[in-house]
């Protein structure tokens, strides 16, 4: 039987270790997939992208609505209690994960250059890697790590 205090182990030291493991090759990564949404002089701009990047958000924001109308109403309703834990956990991913975390904190002072930014796509800023913060502000915000989206699909996990 294993021990308690390191069964967590596995689900923590794989993963870091897979992250270490891709590091070294993920700036190629990042520009091969890149290039698959850049169409000759511009990305991608279809309606279909276009849809994906305007309105993904909503349903997370109505999972989190209808987990905030759980979580008072569990207090309200005492067969509804059960609720309360799992409804709480939706709003704290979304308002500390995304909200403060990214978005405050992270996003806005990182100063990674988004694809359409940097020159190898038209753009007039360096390619930056992930794991190359510049805390710097430049005339164009460059608010490409980490990824508001990706961080709200986080949500559903």
């Amino acid at each position: 039987m294993m021990n308690k205090s390191l069964s967590w182990t596995p689900t923590v030291i794989i993963p870091l270790l897979l992250l270490a493991l891709y590091t070294p090759w993920s700036s190629q990564v990042d520009l091969a997939v890149s290039h698959w949404f850049y169409q000759g002089e511009s990305f991608d701009t279809s309606r279909y992208f276009s849809w994906i990047y305007h309105y993904a958000i909503f349903p997370a924001w109505i999972a989190v609505g209808l987990a905030l109308l759980g979580w008072i109403a569990s207090y309200f309703l005492p067969h509804w209690k059960t609720l309360r834990r799992g409804s709480l956990y939706l709003i704290l991913v979304l308002s500390l994960g995304s909200g403060l975390i990214v978005h405050a904190i992270l996003k806005d002072h990182w100063g990674r250059p988004r694809p359409k930014q940097i020159i190898e796509f038209g753009g007039e800023q360096t390619f930056r890697p992930y794991y190359e913060p510049r805390f710097s502000h430049s005339n164009e915000p460059s608010k490409s790590f980490p990824c508001g989206h990706a961080t709200v699909g986080f949500l559903f996990f």
